[in-house]
């Protein structure tokens, strides 16, 4: 009698079949589609996805050989840039600080840039001699808190993938939560110097936090923003008696009041319901029509909560992390007699899109 295991052998191997199929022709959809956009930066992130049936030191080589043709002939593409760079913090050997150095030249008053240089300055082969180039960390840090904007251009990035990336998802939802995280990345290397306490940048540091707390693009980038600035300032510096440290206040009530909306309004990550996927999708498409900081602003505003109250109740329950479980829900105050209110962008109805 034939073996049960031998039995479900023809049935394993036309699965795998089936899978390796499935992917090949998936690989091709997205060869296809790397090959006719007309946008380097949708090229780019599918020319960097593992490839079906590559060996990987054959793929990997292959891929930077092809992200760095497209970021030498980036013709002023700043998006590109970033998400480059974004790429190569994860890649040893990447050529990260030539990419960082081009986005530079582009935007010399964007702290982004900047920062990123001073990180990838820091992970060079040899630092030494690409720090006598292009200088040390703290001279780049001090660039960077020179700047006039924060902007790891997550906005303008998710836009441009958001659409193109459903290809490979088959769902605009995946689609679009995976251009999310590529358009948004911390430089470690620098924040943590900052962190550090370290004396000979304690100056830049808190000058680069304020700027991030007051001018950055995202709201985690306005939270790292502020714990630089805050662990980065001398004593009394933030005392409420004064410019600075009323300026703080403001920016820290900001962080906190959006912190609480996007906590309590946005679901976690999939399987959604079907409410859940709407208001992901809405605030999506909010964040690519306005930019993040707008659409928390709006996210707040819709829920009738003053700036000061919701930033009062994050302080209570969220940042003490007492215990998981959904957050407690506010009750909306009559409207006749709201509170100071966050901003006046008011929340839009979902634009109807095809899923």
């Amino acid at each position: 009698m034939t073996p049960r295991w031998m039995r479900a052998l023809p049935c394993a191997v036309a699965a795998l079949l089936l899978v390796l199929s499935s992917g090949c022709a998936n690989q091709r959809r997205i060869d296809a589609l790397a090959a006719s956009t007309p946008d380097p930066l949708v090229r780019a992130v599918l020319t960097n996805y593992d490839r079906v049936g590559t060996p990987p030191d054959e793929a990997r080589a292959l891929r930077d050989a092809m992200l760095r043709g497209l970021g030498e002939r980036h013709n002023g593409d700043a998006d590109l840039l970033a998400y480059l760079n974004t790429y190569c913090s994860a890649e040893p050997g990447c050529f990260s600080v030539r990419w960082a150095q081009l986005w530079t030249e582009l935007e010399p008053d964007n702290g982004a840039a900047w920062l990123s240089l001073a990180d990838a300055v820091s992970r060079a082969p040899n630092p030494a001699a690409t720090q006598a180039k292009l200088g040390a960390m703290p001279m780049l840090l001090a660039k960077a808190a020179a700047s006039t904007r924060f902007d790891l251009r997550q906005t303008s990035m998710l836009r441009r993938l958001e659409q193109a990336l459903a290809v490979r998802h088959g769902s605009r939802l995946n689609s679009a939560i995976e251009a999310y995280g590529w358009a948004a990345a911390i430089n470690p290397p620098a924040i943590n110097l900052c962190l550090s306490g370290e004396p000979g940048v304690r100056p830049s540091c808190g000058r680069l936090g304020e700027l991030m707390a007051t001018t950055a693009t995202t709201v985690i980038d306005r939270s790292v923003g502020l714990a630089l600035w805050e662990r980065n300032t001398p004593a009394g510096g933030l005392d409420a008696d004064t410019p600075a440290g009323q300026a703080f206040v403001l920016a820290r009530e900001r962080i906190e009041a959006w912190s609480w909306a996007l906590a309590r309004d946005l679901p976690d990550l999939p399987p959604l319901s079907p409410d859940e996927r709407k208001r992901l999708l809405t605030w999506i498409d909010n964040v690519m029509s306005d930019g993040e900081i707008a659409a928390a602003d709006a996210l707040l505003d819709a829920t009738g909560v003053s700036r000061s109250q919701a930033a009062a109740h994050y302080r209570g329950t969220v940042r003490q992390v007492l215990a998981p479980g959904p957050m407690p829900r506010l009750p909306v105050p009559d409207s006749s007699a709201r509170p100071e209110r966050s901003g006046q962008v008011e929340a839009r109805q979902p634009r109807p899109k095809n899923m």
